[in-house]
C-alpha cells in the first residue's frame, strides 16, 4: 500500500507515532485460513490471530526497508489530520482512509503490539519476519525507471 511513497519520495509516513505493530505476512494469513478451511473441524471454535514473529515501530521499518533497497527510507508521523489530507491528495478512496486512520491510530495508542503464535501452532512454521517480506517484494519500492 505504500509502495509508492517509498518510490516516489523515500518515505513511509502515516500517523502511527512510535508505537509497535506485530506486523504480519499476508502469506502467513492465507496460510492459517487455508489450513483451517481445508479442516473445518479442527478449528470450531477457534479465532486464530496470525502475527509476526516481533513487534516493530515504523521508525524500524524504515531502517530494514532503507537496507533492503539501499537507500535511505525515512518515517515520518504526521498528526491524523494531516495523514488524512495527504492520504486524500494521493486518491485513497474515504472508506481506505478510514481504515488506515484506524489500524494507525491503534499501533500509535500501544495497541498493536501483541504477538501471537498462531502461525506456527496452526501450520507448523515459523511466522515471516518484516526483513524477508522486504526482500522478497523489493520490487514493489524500486524507483521506476523511464526511458526518454
Amino acid at each position: 500500500m505504500h509502495g509508492a511513497q517509498v518510490r516516489e519520495h523515500d518515505e513511509l509516513l502515516m500517523p502511527a507515532g512510535h508505537g509497535r505493530t506485530a506486523f504480519v505476512d499476508a502469506r502467513d494469513v492465507a496460510a492459517v485460513a487455508a489450513t483451517a478451511l481445508l479442516d473445518p473441524g479442527a478449528h470450531t471454535g477457534r479465532a486464530w490471530t496470525p502475527t509476526g514473529p516481533e513487534a516493530l515501530t515504523y521508525t524500524e521499518v524504515a531502517a530494514q526497508l532503507s537496507e533492503v533497497v539501499g537507500r535511505p527510507v525515512t518515517y515520518r508521523a504526521p498528526g491524523l489530520l494531516h495523514y488524512v489530507r495527504q492520504a486524500r491528495a494521493w486518491g485513497m478512496p474515504p472508506i481506505m482512509v478510514a481504515v488506515t486512520s484506524g489500524i494507525y491510530t491503534t499501533a500509535r495508542l500501544g495497541l498493536a503490539a501483541g504477538l501471537t503464535d498462531d502461525v506456527r501452532t496452526v501450520t507448523g512454521r515459523a511466522p515471516t519476519g518484516v526483513r524477508p517480506v522486504l526482500e522478497r517484494d523489493r520490487v514493489a519500492f524500486e524507483p521506476s525507471r523511464e526511458t526518454t
